[in-house]
């Protein structure tokens, strides 16, 4: 669980980056759910800039998720008013 210090446009997110392996329905639940092939690893990302990464096999596996994904979320902060 790590929070990227500023809310993220998840909106934007599911539709330019990752609609096919991801999915967001606010109505259900509140954060985008994406699931990444490699590492095969499932990252919970909400607005507030929190992300839970679950679903690894091994420690390794949520660091090289959160490596691949940080440069992605930086896209898609949100400016600070």
């Amino acid at each position: 669980n790590v929070c990227v210090d500023r809310m993220i446009a998840v909106r934007t997110f599911v539709y330019v980056c990752v609609m096919l392996t991801s999915s967001f329905d606010p109505e259900s639940f509140p954060g985008l759910t994406y699931r990444m092939m490699d590492p095969d690893v499932v990252i919970l990302i909400f607005c507030s800039g929190k992300v839970v990464l679950t679903k690894a096999k091994n420690p390794d596996h949520v660091v090289m998720a959160f490596e691949k994904i940080y440069p992605i979320l930086e896209q898609f902060r949100l400016k600070q008013s």
